[in-house]
């Protein structure tokens, strides 16, 4: 029995959900100094842990969500930030990922008397220049351009459908998501009863703390040390 089937609509929609094929759905920064995009919407952070060279980093969903990293003080933590820019490079407007440096940097342009603005989308398109060869810290130079163009109606219109189908928040979610669904995978999710456990444990350390805090003065212990 036959039923009806559109190839191209579902190549979009995969597409579309994995961040595959020639549409360019994701905006890549490129080596070099022609990375030029207007932000266009706020960027929302979302933290990822560093568990070894060449594997993938697994992104951070909470204690209380069952994430197993959230107790080991020894794994590096990274924020990165998801939003959408207008790619100068064609006019169009896609999803775009940046590390805490990019978000640092346009943060500073924000301050800056000559480039202040407080609202988005901003008032002019950055240049970014990436160099892979440098650390971390310096991989990522953000400059202010002179292009203050007044973004168009058809990309207005373009952005809201982008957020309305894939908004950062949602992207993000879907990020947990899968990792928690992997980690329950891999048998190393933190169920209800272990973290209820867990919760315990640090409540009777931080009074243990206390109590020896009232003898020693000049080691303070709040109730903002206990993490949850």
């Amino acid at each position: 029995m036959s039923e009806k089937y559109n190839f191209n609509k579902e190549n979009k929609k995969d597409a579309e959900e994995h961040g595959v094929g020639g549409d360019g759905i994701f905006y890549k920064l490129q080596e070099g100094n022609k990375n030029v995009c207007r932000i266009l919407t706020p960027l929302v952070a979302y933290a990822t842990y560093f568990i070894g060279k060449g594997s993938r980093p697994a992104v951070a969903y909470g204690f209380d969500k069952g994430d197993p990293r959230s107790r080991d003080t020894e794994l590096k933590k990274s924020i990165r930030y998801i939003g959408y820019v207008l790619d100068k490079t064609d006019g169009k407007v896609r999803q775009a990922e940046f590390p805490y440096s990019v978000h640092k940097a346009i943060g500073l342009l924000q301050e800056n008397p000559d480039y202040a603005f407080d609202e988005i989308p901003m008032p002019y398109d950055i240049r970014i220049t990436y160099n892979k060869e440098e650390t971390p810290a310096n991989m990522y130079n953000v400059q202010a351009t002179p292009n203050r163009e007044e973004i168009s109606d058809e990309i207005t219109e373009d952005l809201d459908k982008k957020i309305k189908d894939y908004s950062p928040e949602k992207v993000i979610q879907k990020k947990k998501d899968d990792q928690i669904k992997l980690d329950k995978e891999n048998k190393v999710w933190l169920s209800e009863e272990e973290i209820k456990k867990h919760k315990e444990d640090l409540t009777a350390e931080l009074d243990e703390a206390k109590k020896r805090d009232q003898n020693d003065p000049d080691y303070p212990v709040n109730d903002e040390d206990i993490p949850f």
